[in-house]
């Protein structure tokens, strides 16, 4: 087995983010159409979350084997693709909602829009603090 490489495992992180995202994004026409919407909804909510699922899993293995993403064999070397590609596209079909938590926390990536909003807050927490201090003295 190959020595871990983080450069390496950055890379795939950011395909399978991508990755997530044209997926995700790709089938929100359909997932969104007033078809999918009206027909699915006459079948019942639960119904039309699992499809909605089960589509997003086969769209999204689908577009691993098709683009030869397979995270596992990357990051850890050869191994078995077909597993590995399925596996990836599990993740990916995971959406893009946690590719973005992923770089938010663990990362501390945020948008510039965010971390105003962060200090905003902050900033309004320690006034009220002061506030509150103020009152008791």
């Amino acid at each position: 087995m190959e020595a871990f490489d983080v450069n390496r495992s950055f890379e795939v992180l950011l395909a399978i983010s991508f990755m997530a995202v044209f997926v995700e994004r790709g089938l929100a026409p359909i997932f969104e159409s007033q078809y999918w919407l009206d027909e699915i909804e006459k079948k019942g909510v639960s119904s039309r979350k699992n499809l909605k699922v089960m589509v997003a899993i086969i769209v999204s293995i689908a577009a691993c084997y098709a683009w030869g993403l397979d995270a596992l064999t990357a990051i850890y070397g050869p191994g078995k693709p077909l597993l590995g590609t399925a596996l990836t596209g599990l993740v990916v079909a995971g959406g893009a909602k946690g590719s973005m938590t992923f770089f938010r926390d663990w990362l501390q990536i945020s948008s510039r829009a965010k971390k105003r909003r962060m200090a905003d807050e902050d900033g309004a927490r320690d006034g009220a603090q002061q506030l509150r201090e103020t009152d008791v003295a």
